[in-house]
């Protein structure tokens, strides 16, 4: 039994063990930040109260009910009645019969919960850029430190040889500076990335609410492709039907379009089925048998004057209005400029990533040659740092494009509105799982 338990122990720390260090996945990282982000929290609640104003809009065109109870002790100078006490009670209903304010505040409310529920879709689709923006910008940020930290040791070992050729009189001591020089530098540059690492995981820890241990990193070889549609037209018309966005500043012309209504209404006259329910008695040298009044009474308000009030009102509802009009192109313009940006930003990163892909290429063939050539004595250690220094170059532009790529593309399908989980499981299965 003792090497059971022993067992079971040692089966369950195993486990646990391997939970903790399994690297983080992108949609992994997703669903933390849907439960740990502020800002998306805010928002989710932000709906979840402007759901709740068609009801209360409703209720303007509902029936009212009320109810009153009054008791109290009179004392009077009256020789002939002396002090008395009262008590009277009942129950007033009131329901709206004709109010065109009240129905045009309602259409406001309903139109509220569509602005919430846009907004609510934008803050989804922020909170996945911001997701994938942060994991990227770690794993960039780990990527340039591996880069720094893979050439400082090529580095070192030229200043090596540099050394060792200059106690053979076969080197120049300008080599061995030269090849310093270069360490020294990296040596800061590592310095740098690694303060880096430091500020892009405290990023991605604010939006997560957790901090990455180990990120799933690209896969070498991704399938890249144009957008689809491969027409940037196409997309603006897309975004016109499905961009958030651009749904909140429609509604909230209309909803503007109501309110304007709402305060022209305030000259039409109200009507109100009123229906009241009294009883009262009084308490005086004996009780007096209670009196109930019932009363079902039509009650027209027409309202006259109220100091300019109205009319102002109204002035500024179509002011309103105008601005909410203008507002809507300036968004409609603003997008169609992003998705011009995410669209072309995509095309060329292919482009770019194609020829980098050929450029790592070439600077690998470039330094073993220079290395074949100081073997030769056509060469010198200068000549091999420099070919060192282009090829990590060349390989950090590489992978900066492809994360650039990635952000692009859910830059485009955000902006076109039609950003989901399900492209986030599309870039998962660029990733190497560990």
């Amino acid at each position: 039994m003792k090497y059971v338990s022993l067992l079971i122990f040692v089966s369950c720390f195993v486990l646990y063990t391997h939970s903790s260090l399994a690297a983080i996945e992108i949609l992994e990282s997703y669903h933390m930040a849907q439960k740990n982000d502020a800002a998306f929290n805010s928002a989710r609640y932000e709906y979840e109260a402007a759901q709740t104003m068609p009801a209360q809009g409703l209720s303007y065109l509902l029936p009212s009910v009320e109810a009153h109870y009054m008791t109290g002790n009179y004392d009077t100078d009256s020789p002939t009645s002396g002090n008395y006490s009262s008590c009277s009670y009942g129950a007033t209903l009131r329901q709206p019969v004709f109010n065109m304010a009240r129905i045009f505040e309602y259409t406001q409310h309903k139109v509220r919960a569509d602005l919430g529920k846009a907004k609510f879709t934008a803050a989804e689709s922020d909170l996945i850029i911001r997701t994938a923006t942060v994991y990227f910008d770690v794993l960039a940020a780990r990527d340039k430190l591996e880069i720094v930290e893979a050439e400082k040791r090529a580095v070192a070992e030229q200043l090596e040889q540099a050394k060792r050729l200059f106690k053979a009189g076969a080197g120049t001591i300008t080599d061995i500076h030269d090849a310093l020089a270069r360490y020294n530098t990296l040596l800061a540059d590592e310095i740098e990335a690694k303060n880096n690492i430091n500020i892009n995981v405290k990023a991605f820890k604010r939006v997560t609410g957790v901090e990455p241990k180990d990120l799933c990193p690209l896969k070498e070889t991704i399938p890249f492709s144009a957008p689809s549609p491969d027409d940037l037209d196409g997309w603006i018309e897309i975004a016109k039907k499905n961009n958030p966005i651009i749904k909140y500043y429609y509604y909230n012309v209309d909803f503007y379009k109501q309110e304007h209504r709402k305060m022209t209404a305030q000259y039409f006259p109200n009507v109100d089925i009123v229906a009241d329910h009294h009883t009262s008695d009084t308490i005086q040298y004996y009780r007096t048998e209670e009196v109930t009044y019932n009363s079902v009474m039509v009650q027209i308000t027409l309202p006259l004057f109220q100091g300019g009030y109205t009319r102002a009102k109204t002035k500024e509802a179509a002011a309103k209005l105008e601005q909410a009009k203008a507002d809507f192109d300036g968004v409609l313009s603003e997008n169609a400029q992003k998705i011009s940006e995410a669209f072309l930003g995509i095309k060329g990163n292919m482009a770019l990533i194609q020829a980098l892909e050929f450029a790592v290429q070439s600077a690998e063939i470039s330094l073993q040659s220079n290395k074949m050539g100081l073997k030769a004595g056509i060469r010198t250690i200068v000549d091999i740092l420099n070919a060192q220094r282009q090829l990590y170059h060349e390989r950090m532009s590489l992978l900066k494009t492809k994360y650039d790529y990635i952000i692009n593309f859910l830059k485009l399908k955000s902006e076109a509105g039609v950003l989901s989980e399900e492209d986030l499981a599309v870039i998962s299965e660029w990733l190497q799982k560990t």
